[in-house]
């Protein structure tokens, strides 16, 4: 089964923004994935199926996800995204 170009770049975004809730996650630095769950209000399961980089069955985030989970990190919404998809306001 052959995959589209913009299937291809919708998985390279969302293992972009994976990784960048994993760092502030890290930065953070009192927070576990567990508690970050918690907080956003969905299992601990959900969110590792959100995260993880190799799986088929990705589980991609919402945009009222990132933006809670934005907030719970304490990060501008826009640190969750990759560079390519940001635009600094004039």
């Amino acid at each position: 089964m052959n995959k589209s170009p913009a299937a291809g770049a919708t998985e390279t975004i969302d293992s972009e923004i994976a990784s960048n809730i994993l760092k502030a996650l890290k930065a953070k630095g009192d927070m576990t994935q567990e508690d970050l769950a918690q907080e956003l209000g969905v299992s601990y399961t959900t969110l590792r199926r959100s995260l993880e980089q190799h799986r088929n069955d990705r589980r991609s985030f919402s945009i009222l996800e990132l933006g809670k989970i934005a907030d719970i990190l304490d990060v501008h919404p826009s640190a969750l995204f990759p560079p390519a998809l940001t635009v600094v306001a004039a």
